[in-house]
């Protein structure tokens, strides 16, 4: 608790330190700037944005998206002139493919992207929302695109500390875009 009020207390105080993380959550078009924050070589997570049901997650703190594969394995005799020990490895095929994004963000008060109202009344629906995750300045070409349903959203409202919330989202079919797709 304490590591996550120092957090936050940072997150409060610095916002120009914090930088584009909180000037992207809140710009009201749901869509990006094209203002990148600077790590060296590396890709800054600030420049990597979720957007759900036409908005992005307003004051994000961090957002993932998991590419998960089941298998099936196949243990199959090798033929009688091979080692024993080739037996011992088993072949495996791909069955089901799936993709789930998880966000995490702050309850904002001048929250202009969806935040836990917007994102909750979306679920109310009982539909599948679209789903877009872009980096920043690239909102016209997402690596990932389609529709999802929100399997969860939560809201944490500790006292006298900032009130969070989280939504979960697996796909509702073949996504549009994902890495690796080939389109015809």
């Amino acid at each position: 608790m304490f590591v996550k009020s120092v957090i936050n207390h940072v997150a409060g105080m610095a916002p120009d330190i914090i930088g584009a993380n909180r000037k992207m959550a809140d710009g009201g078009t749901g869509t990006s700037s094209s203002t990148t924050t600077e790590t060296g070589d590396y890709e800054n997570g600030s420049d990597i944005l979720l957007n759900v049901g036409g908005g992005c997650i307003a004051r994000c703190s961090t957002h993932n998206i998991q590419y998960n594969s089941e298998t099936k394995e196949r243990a199959v005799k090798p033929v009688a002139t091979a080692a024993k020990k080739k037996a011992l490895f088993t072949s495996k095929g791909v069955t089901k493919m799936s993709i789930t994004a998880h966000a995490e963000g702050f309850r904002f008060y001048k929250a202009t992207e969806n935040g836990f109202e917007e994102c909750a009344a979306l679920w109310g629906k009982g539909q599948s929302v679209d789903l877009q995750a872009f980096k920043r300045g690239s909102d016209t070409a997402p690596y990932l695109k389609g529709k999802f349903v929100i399997t969860a959203i939560e809201e944490t409202n500790p006292a006298q500390d900032d009130a969070t919330w989280t939504i979960d989202l697996e796909n509702d079919g073949e996504p549009d875009t994902y890495p690796g797709k080939v389109t015809a």
